[in-house]
């Protein structure tokens, strides 16, 4: 497998000092792999890890925006092991940056969905999202898991999802 390296770039100088092209910016958050807000998410890392429902190395960062203070992340569902697609970053127990599902993990838990239901169908791949100055997020839910595992490719149909975060 091969380890990810995962970093989101803000405004100013870079930590290393380095600069090129006239480009400046300072790493506000930086992972090897990817962790999420276990605490919220009802069983534990090694339990998710277990069930192959998180495989730190599916997980990888795909789109960021800022709004009111609070970065909000996407990890779209390229292949299995993703826990969750849409998440905001907070601070971990140990102070490093963690991913917790938002809204929460309820809107986005796949580990029980079959498509067959009948019950609201959760969040399943968002790759992109925009934030109006009022607050609504848009979130563009592409309606599949698992692209790049032609084994467990599942395809729902995409949809656009508005998500107050203000209220």
């Amino acid at each position: 497998g091969f380890i990810l390296v995962a970093a989101i770039f803000g405004y100013g100088q870079l930590s290393e000092g380095k600069e090129e092209d006239g480009a400046k910016g300072d790493v506000l958050f930086e992972w090897v792999e990817l962790k999420y807000d276990w605490k919220g998410m009802g069983e534990s890392e090694a339990e998710w890890r277990a069930q192959g429902t998180y495989i730190p190395h599916n997980c990888a960062l795909a789109g960021v925006k800022f709004y009111d203070g609070r970065y909000y992340v996407t990890v779209p569902r390229w292949t299995p092991g993703v826990p969750a697609t849409l998440n905001v970053v907070v601070e971990g127990e140990d102070g490093d940056p963690v991913l917790r599902p938002w809204p929460n993990l309820a809107v986005q838990d796949i580990r029980e969905f079959d498509g067959t239901s009948g019950g609201p169908r959760p969040l399943l791949y968002v790759q992109s999202m925009e934030i109006n100055p009022s607050g609504v997020m848009y979130v563009i839910d592409a309606g599949l898991l698992n692209l790049f595992d032609e084994d467990a490719y599942v395809w729902y149909g995409p949809r656009l999802v508005a998500l107050d975060i203000v209220s």
